[in-house]
């Protein structure tokens, strides 16, 4: 199952929380910078030369490592997990203020806080 899983912001993303995202995903990309590369997996990665950086999609994903890459990614730049179909994905429980109620009422919002989590909503909506 392939999901195009997005991380956004529903408020403005700082900077510093830019050049954390980057500096996170750095050593993970390959050299083209269109890959994230996993000891078991990849994903393609869109978003990354934009400015400011206030939000990436991921698609294609592979391996169970690239789940937590994810995860990890959204926590460092403050954004939630969208993805069509499912609900708005937290990955911190303090994220839920930030999230405009209409989403809320029409997606409903869960927590995930590792890629094994966010899998599990996945592919149970």
């Amino acid at each position: 199952m392939s999901f195009d899983v997005f991380l956004q912001s529903f408020g403005p993303t700082t900077p510093e929380q830019s050049t954390a995202v980057r500096a996170f995903l750095d050593p993970l990309l390959d050299e083209r910078r269109h890959r994230v590369l996993t000891p078991d997996g990849d994903m393609a990665v869109y978003g990354l030369d934009d400015e400011p950086l206030d939000g990436l999609m991921f698609a294609r994903i592979t391996g169970e490592l690239a789940w937590d890459v994810v995860v990890h990614a959204a926590r460092v730049g403050g954004w939630v997990v969208v993805v069509p179909g499912a609900p708005c994905v937290l990955v911190e429980p303090g994220q839920v203020d930030s999230v405009p109620a209409d989403v809320v009422r029409t997606l409903g919002v869960v927590t995930a806080r590792s890629g094994p989590e966010l899998r599990a909503v996945l592919t149970s909506s």
